[in-house]
């Protein structure tokens, strides 16, 4: 059909739609841009205001004619509907909320994992201050973290991001996401924790031993500098609920993560569910990888190290075993 100059459809079309109202009130719905004027206009109301009454419709009048409105135009949510979009948005928060959880502690394990990479640049920096040569250790009376303070600021460092509560110290029961100090470490608190073995101590003049040294046999089992092989396997820092370690292949066995035991118990130091069944460790090559609690035992901690000493998978607690 040709368009004639002026010829609108759309006009047309709500012209016939209106054509049963009182001519006079013909437009007045689209003068009142409200809800109701809209529904007058697309639902033509009856010729008078007798019409019989149908469900679902009320009938308004304005001195000139009924007018017919829809209900939905004029009332809100329904009980019986407020109680379907409760139970709804209720089973999505169900669905998302261990996902969003679970999110969380994974973005939490990699901020950690970008810690110990600053730990590597760190103890590389020192390193290459004094010839590929490790700090004293405790020797000295410094911890590591004291020596390094020379390369970092920041002390937030020293803690993995699950476990930075300096209020909740393993030692009182918070094993997993416990922190070591600040009770005994002038302040300081952390959650990472050397391998003390990879250290190179300063014996003094008539020294045969001491309280970290052990005895003097084991002067020979330390890994006093970079200029050894197999660095990629030789662990130098990980999640940890003591500071540092001189772990043994025949350490004893933490029943549950996190146990505290107290003496010769180094291993366990490292024994913790922190990121489900898996910690953060940084190797002597100044890699970072995540090691199973199992696989601790697998690593030659110091010079001397006795695999055939190390447990099997019969001699763990069950806790151990399910992470194999």
């Amino acid at each position: 059909m040709s368009r004639r100059s002026g010829f609108n459809p759309l006009e047309m079309k709500i012209s016939k739609q209106l054509s049963t109202v009182n001519p006079v009130r013909k437009l007045a719905p689209f003068r009142d841009k409200s809800l109701t004027g809209l529904a007058m206009a697309f639902f033509p109301p009856p010729t008078c205001s007798d019409a019989p009454q149908r469900k679902g419709w009320s009938f308004l009048s304005n001195g000139e004619g009924a007018y017919r409105v829809n209900k939905t135009f004029l009332t809100g949510f329904t009980l019986i509907e407020l109680l379907v979009v409760i139970a709804i948005i209720a089973l999505l928060m169900s669905i998302l909320m261990p996902a969003l959880a679970k999110a969380r502690k994974m973005a939490k394990a990699a901020m950690c994992m970008s810690n110990e990479k600053q730990w590597a640049t760190f103890f590389s920096m020192y390193t290459d201050d004094y010839n590929g040569s490790f700090m004293p250790g405790r020797f000295n009376n410094k911890n590591w973290w004291e020596v390094l303070e020379l390369y970092y600021k920041n002390r937030s460092l020293l803690c993995c991001p699950m476990a930075d509560n300096p209020n909740k110290q393993a030692k009182d029961g918070h094993g997993n996401y416990g922190t070591w100090g600040p009770t005994w470490f002038n302040d300081y608190y952390g959650s990472y924790g050397i391998n003390e073995w990879v250290c190179n101590p300063v014996i003094k003049v008539g020294q045969t031993s001491g309280s970290d040294l052990r005895d003097s046999a084991n002067l020979s089992k330390y890994w006093r500098s970079t200029n050894v092989k197999g660095q990629s396997s030789i662990p130098l820092l990980g999640d940890s609920w003591w500071d540092q370690a001189w772990a043994e292949a025949d350490d004893w066995i933490p029943s549950y993560p996190g146990e505290w035991e107290g003496t010769y118990d180094d291993m366990a130091h490292f024994c913790i569910n922190r990121h489900d069944g898996i910690i953060n460790m940084l190797f002597m090559d100044y890699s970072i990888r995540k090691v199973r609690i199992p696989e601790l035992w697998h690593f030659p901690w110091h010079r001397g190290y006795d695999f055939d000493d190390a447990p099997t998978e019969d001699d763990f607690p069950e806790w151990i075993q399910k992470l194999y």
